[in-house]
């Protein structure tokens, strides 16, 4: 008999909430942002970066990731430019919701 989640579902991806704290901004933070933005839209096509948001005075940053564990999110975390220049702790939700936004599909009528 099956023990824990995991073992029942090994593959089940997990939502992770990953809550950055944000250095005050430097030439070499500046000149890593297009390089960020870049990787956030890599990774938001791929289906493993959920939702990337910045505080208002620039000092938090969240993202919600998928992840067969916090090791696999840690990996994910390792593709940002930005990532070596900020501190982070890593949350395993219970569950994610979000409304969908951007451009309305298509009728075919």
């Amino acid at each position: 008999m099956a023990d824990s989640f995991e073992e029942l579902f090994p593959a089940q991806l997990h939502a992770f909430m990953v809550e950055f704290d944000v250095p005050l901004l430097t030439e070499e933070i500046v000149a890593l942002i297009p390089k960020q933005r870049l990787t956030v839209g890599m990774l938001m096509s791929a289906g493993t970066l959920l939702n990337y948001t910045l505080s208002a005075d620039r000092r938090k940053l969240w993202a919600v990731v998928l992840g067969k564990s916090v090791k696999n999110v840690e990996e994910e975390l390792q593709k940002f430019p930005l990532t070596p220049l900020m501190h982070y702790r890593i949350h395993e939700l219970m569950f994610h919701e979000a409304a969908t936004a951007g451009i309305s599909r298509m009728s075919l009528n």
